[in-house]
């Protein structure tokens, strides 16, 4: 397993975690990070952590099937992209990306206004081909060609909002042995992701004050 030490150098590190927020969390997300439905709760213990999504949810379909105007943990894990609309070869580009962006800044907007206080966002697996084994073959063939685009998404939206933190994920996991398939977390991929996850909800501390 990469060592966790090493494994964020360059992620956003958002808003610091204050400790008189209440100590609840939200993580929101398709098929890849419902990996952690399990493993995310033990992780934080203390914590209430809500677990809200389904297989193949787009980042635009979060607020109508799933907040509605309800309250949201104080920070919120955002692990969506994967089902996202682009053309291949960067065709019509400005376009789609403009799509993309909208849909993730109503979100970021919308979960302010049900409580979040911090934002955590997902980077995407993006594995080299050479890592690409039989049962994630299909997947990579049909879908990982975007997943660089949603990231470059997703990292440009992090510079925009300074108080929205990284859990990188592409960073740390272009090596094998990761996933079931090409994305899909088998329990050493849990167990790395739920790391990744955990640091980027938890840190930075604010100074002078410890976490908790």
């Amino acid at each position: 397993m990469p060592p966790l030490a090493s494994a964020q150098p360059s992620a956003a590190l958002g808003a610091p975690l204050d400790p008189v927020w209440p100590k609840t969390l939200t993580l929101l997300s398709d098929s890849v990070g419902l990996g952690l439905s399990h493993a995310l709760p033990a992780a934080l213990p203390g914590w209430k952590v809500e677990v809200l999504g389904r297989p193949a949810l787009m980042v635009k379909q979060v607020v109508p099937e799933f907040l509605n105007a309800r309250a949201v943990g104080s920070v919120v894990v955002i692990a969506l992209g994967y089902n996202s609309l682009f053309e291949r070869e960067r065709q019509n580009y400005p376009r789609w990306q403009g799509i993309w962006d909208h849909s993730a800044e109503k979100l970021v907007s919308d979960l302010k206004a049900c409580g979040a206080k911090k934002l955590v966002w997902v980077t995407l697996r993006d594995p080299s081909p050479e890592l690409v084994t039989d049962a994630g073959r299909d997947q990579y063939e049909r879908y990982a060609w975007f997943f660089p685009y949603v990231n470059e998404r997703i990292r440009a939206l992090s510079q925009r909002h300074p108080e929205l933190a990284l859990a990188d994920w592409q960073a740390v996991s272009n090596v094998s042995g990761m996933t079931k398939d090409l994305i899909h977390l088998n329990p050493t991929g849990v167990a790395l992701l739920t790391q990744i996850v955990t640091r980027a909800a938890l840190g930075p501390e604010l100074p002078g004050r410890a976490t908790p």
